[in-house]
């Protein structure tokens, strides 16, 4: 009998994504499903079961042909995409009378405020109706929806009530993951940040509160541990505090350096967007045994209404009030061991991959 193929088309995202390549394409190949990965970079891992289209210096029309050919080839039964051009593209196999079916999972908003920067008024609002009539139109022949969020989900079960769907969240499989208690705090504070150097992201409010932090806690050491892509150079910011800057690295990797911190820091800026998108870090981080300090956003509260029994969420420049939340931590290590425990027996009960796995496959298999 022949193998279900099913294609992860990522045009936005590398082909060893963790949602894709470490959670649904090794949960479907492991139920002899013929799982291919069709991207434009792989940041750390090469195998037969990825093709990569070099799409650089190339022009819109351009790409779709390439990546088009490039799935011709694969020939699939299924394909799962990343954004409505990946779902452009399949499309074309399928006025070929290629019998495919496709699936959207939708993890980003689209269009999305990186899509209109440096755009005046006018040129947002053209961009904005354009994106969108793109978006309704290649998901009008899409097969079923995978919902990351529920705020996300909402335009597509308006437009489209009567398509299949699942809500899949960004829970981590456990197996990748070191859990431990660590600190009494006799040796350096440990604190963490992953993402961009950027405003946006609230990386200098990380920097702000680290200072602050310092500064109130002469006497003790503090690090700050940043995994980024960013250009970087290591400083001393203060003379009882370090930065040290890590280049992002495989899931095993990232979770093995980030387990050996305190304190996990998310202080992006708070607006309608980033509100309403859940930070997929938060339940690694949770897993991992340690308490979170995060901005108060909406898709939190909604996504894990169990965050203050193992962490904060705090106003991202509120700097005083969020020193005073580690420093109770540093000052009552009863509590810090509370929600690290809390946090690491959420992940386990409920925060985990194979808690939807299976709900996953038996979607696929449906179509």
């Amino acid at each position: 009998m022949k193998q279900t193929k099913i294609v992860f088309f990522q045009t936005a995202h590398a082909a060893d994504d963790d949602r894709v390549w470490y959670h649904q394409a090794m949960s479907l190949a492991n139920e002899d499903f013929n799982v291919h990965v069709l991207a434009n970079n792989s940041n750390f891992i090469k195998n037969e079961c990825i093709t990569i289209v070099d799409t650089s210096n190339k022009k819109i029309s351009e790409k779709l042909d390439l990546y088009t050919s490039a799935l011709e080839i694969l020939a699939p039964d299924i394909v799962v995409c990343d954004t409505p051009f990946a779902l452009k593209c399949v499309n074309n196999l399928k006025k070929r009378g290629k019998k495919i079916k496709t699936i959207y999972d939708v993890t980003e908003w689209y269009p999305s405020k990186k899509n209109f920067l440096g755009l005046n008024p006018i040129k947002k609002i053209f961009k904005s109706i354009f994106l969108a009539l793109l978006n309704f139109t290649v998901n009008f022949k899409t097969d079923g929806f995978i919902f990351g969020e529920v705020d996300k989900a909402k335009p597509f079960r308006i437009l489209f009530p009567r398509k299949p769907y699942i809500y899949l969240s960004y829970y981590p499989d456990l197996q990748y993951i070191d859990s431990k208690c660590l600190s009494d705090f006799n040796d350096r504070v440990k604190l963490f940040y992953a993402g961009d150097l950027s405003e946006e992201k609230g990386f200098n409010n990380v920097i702000e509160v680290a200072k602050l932090l310092a500064k109130r806690y002469d006497n003790q050491q503090f690090v700050l541990n940043v995994v980024t892509n960013d250009n970087f150079e290591n400083y001393l910011l203060q003379p009882n505090l370090e930065i040290i800057f890590h280049k992002y690295m495989p899931l095993k990797e990232f979770c093995s350096v980030a387990a050996n911190n305190d304190f996990f820091l998310d202080l992006r800026k708070v607006d309608f967007e980033n509100s309403r998108c859940l930070p997929i870090k938060l339940f690694y981080y949770m897993a991992m045994q340690r308490p979170v300090i995060y901005s108060d956003l909406l898709a939190i509260r909604k996504g894990c209404p169990e965050v203050f029994q193992f962490g904060y969420l705090v106003a991202p420049t509120d700097y005083n009030n969020i020193v005073d939340v580690i420093g109770e931590y540093i000052n009552t290590p009863e509590k810090y061991r509370v929600h690290c425990d809390n946090a690491r027996k959420y992940s386990e009960e409920k925060y985990n991959w194979g808690a939807i796995k299976d709900g996953f496959i038996k979607f696929v298999e449906s179509l």
